[in-house]
């Protein structure tokens, strides 16, 4: 029975130099810590580890005004928001990562207000493909509201950014709406399913 004790002790080191020499590589990498935490929320649950590291972003990029890295973690936070991980008393596990969050109103108003945020940023660096991602994502919380005209401001918003994102860019490949042809097709459809004025 001794014999298989050093062997779980190499293994439990070896899992342990394992995380340490990724959490170095991250260390240094805002975009891969970001990276990271978006997926540890939607697709391991880990709600409270993806806080963690957003927040370590964050505390990071502050002092340098970084403002396209504080842009990408208080979008994320906004995303974070929806799962209940931005409250004093926050979620710490979700069971269902791949089920559509369902957040109460205070959920929605602290998600709205990280999404402004980094809109505003995203703005001042001239991001335009993440302006229509972030008016998009703004949509989407006044959709899931139950409010759909309210969202069609913002996807009138992201239309526009978009356009101008692809006059900026040519060459840029612009990430499309899943389900859709193109993020142009992606915004078609919600503003369809809103009922949105035509124009």
């Amino acid at each position: 029975m001794r014999s298989a004790r050093p062997a779980r002790g190499v293994f439990v080191l070896t899992a342990m130099l394992s995380l340490f020499y990724a959490d170095s590589a991250l260390a240094g990498d805002p975009a891969a810590k970001l990276a990271d935490a978006e997926y540890l929320l939607t697709h391991e649950g880990r709600v409270m580890q993806a806080r963690r590291e957003i927040d370590a972003v964050i505390a990071d990029c502050q002092p340098k005004n970084d403002t396209a890295c504080l842009a990408n973690a208080y979008r994320l936070y906004g995303i974070l928001a929806r799962y209940g991980g931005s409250k004093d008393n926050p979620t710490i596990l979700n069971l269902h990562p791949d089920a559509p969050p369902h957040p109460s109103a205070e959920e929605f108003d602290i998600s709205d207000g990280y999404f402004e945020q980094a809109l505003t940023l995203y703005r001042q660096t001239q991001q335009l493909d993440l302006v229509a991602n972030v008016s998009f994502m703004l949509a989407m919380n006044q959709m899931a509201r139950g409010a759909p005209l309210k969202a069609c401001p913002y996807l009138d918003q992201a239309g526009v950014a978009l356009a101008d994102a692809r006059k900026q860019h040519p060459e840029k490949k612009i990430t499309d709406v899943p389900g859709q042809a193109s993020p142009e097709e992606g915004l078609a459809a919600a503003k369809k399913s809103a009922g949105c004025p035509a124009g």
